[in-house]
């Protein structure tokens, strides 16, 4: 009799416990085993695989290298690089997974509850979101080789810039360099000819230029001095022969 209603005020227990992680919204560990296996990622049309936390590595057709880094939720994350057809280094790349994600959420909330830049713009204009996290505007202009027109095509067309970005010739020299915070260019930024002199340096801020910026011609000869202010227009400018 005893272990009958021992049993018994057990087996409440339970229910009341279950009762409880419905009331609260906390899943227990088979709802959560249950969730995890049908809660879709937020993947991308190019990737091959819908479950994409994991490396990837991609192959020319002569089985060199092409590209390789990692996935997160189905977006790249941490740093990828990338190599041109004759093995130089192509790219550097540095993506967030995560700060992707929260700052589509942020986009949605009062605009009092907005703080990165890029949700900020996101807000006053959709369309700043789909080009900051395109990667046609991560990858424009650059080609597998010297002898080859096709431009680089990743293994993903959305992505999140954080980090050092980097562009290479296929000679292996430095095309530019600068960073990334939360999708948009901030800091010092340099680019250079393919003979390794400067053809511009300045700095970013929230995404526009600001500051002093100089120009030089393919010779490395300092051409003109740029001023911008913090909403990236310029408001003076000085020339040199």
């Amino acid at each position: 009799m005893k272990r009958t209603i021992i049993i018994s005020m057990m087996a409440a227990l339970c229910m009341g416990n279950i009762s409880l992680y419905a009331q609260s919204g906390i899943a227990s560990s088979s709802e959560m085993e249950n969730s995890a296996e049908s809660t879709p990622y937020l993947t991308d049309e190019k990737v091959v695989s819908t479950r994409s936390n994991s490396a990837y590595e991609g192959r020319y057709e002569d089985m060199r290298i092409k590209d390789k880094g990692r996935f997160r939720y189905g977006l790249p994350d941490g740093e990828w690089k990338g190599w041109f057809s004759n093995g130089s280094p192509m790219f550097i790349r540095n993506y967030n997974a995560d700060k992707y994600l929260r700052i589509r959420q942020e986009v949605k909330k009062h605009p009092r509850q907005v703080f990165t830049p890029l949700a900020k713009a996101a807000q006053s204009d959709p369309a700043e979101i789909k080009r900051a996290t395109s990667s046609v505007g991560s990858f424009r202009d650059l080609h597998e080789s010297t002898a080859d027109t096709r431009i680089y095509q990743p293994p993903f067309n959305t992505c999140l810039h954080h980090g050092l970005y980097m562009n290479f010739y296929p000679n292996g020299s430095v095309k530019d360099s600068g960073y990334y915070k939360n999708g948009l260019r901030e800091g010092h930024w340099e680019e250079w000819t393919e003979n390794g002199s400067t053809r511009m340096s300045g700095g970013y801020h929230h995404g526009k230029r600001s500051g002093t910026w100089a120009y030089y011609d393919a010779g490395g000869k300092l051409r003109s001095l740029t001023s911008y202010n913090r909403k990236g227009e310029i408001y003076h400018q000085k020339f040199y022969e």
